[in-house]
């Protein structure tokens, strides 16, 4: 299992400038649903994210609230309770100029169900496995040739 900082180093080594695990865990989630592959910065996620219906990015950021709390969970890391994630959710889609889809209460319970999708929960695993991938490459790279 690979540690926080090496999760974090590996979304930063992407092009993002996470400072946190929760942090790292949505930027990268978004960039994994929006297939970026270089520019993972916040400036490349939400430039292709505004290109989207208002519906689609409401669900793309569900998926992205939902990984980053069983990221966070499996690695044991503390974070905003999924009220909190849904209160932001909202602030961030009225500043976009999206209307509201959901209540408060309809929101936390989306993103406690998403929590129990297979897309949210092989997301997870795929950005819990961007860590791995950046501790096996410096092991090997710090190795001595034979």
């Amino acid at each position: 299992m690979p540690t926080t900082r090496e999760i974090i180093a590996a979304v930063n080594a992407q092009g993002s400038n996470a400072t946190d695990l929760r942090d790292a865990a949505h930027e990268a989630c978004h960039a994994l649903q929006l297939g970026l592959f270089r520019d993972w910065s916040r400036l490349a996620i939400h430039k292709r994210l505004r290109g989207l219906r208002s519906a689609k990015r409401m669900s793309i950021e569900i998926v992205a609230r939902a990984v980053e709390q069983i990221v966070c969970q499996r690695m044991g890391e503390k974070t905003w309770s999924i009220e909190e994630t849904a209160v932001i959710t909202l602030l961030e889609a009225a500043k976009d100029g999206d209307a509201p889809e959901f209540s408060l209460a309809e929101l936390v319970l989306a993103i406690q169900e998403t929590m129990q999708k297979h897309t949210a929960l092989e997301l997870a695993e795929r950005v819990i496995a961007l860590g791995l991938s950046s501790s096996e490459m410096w092991c090997r790279s710090t190795r001595r040739p034979d």
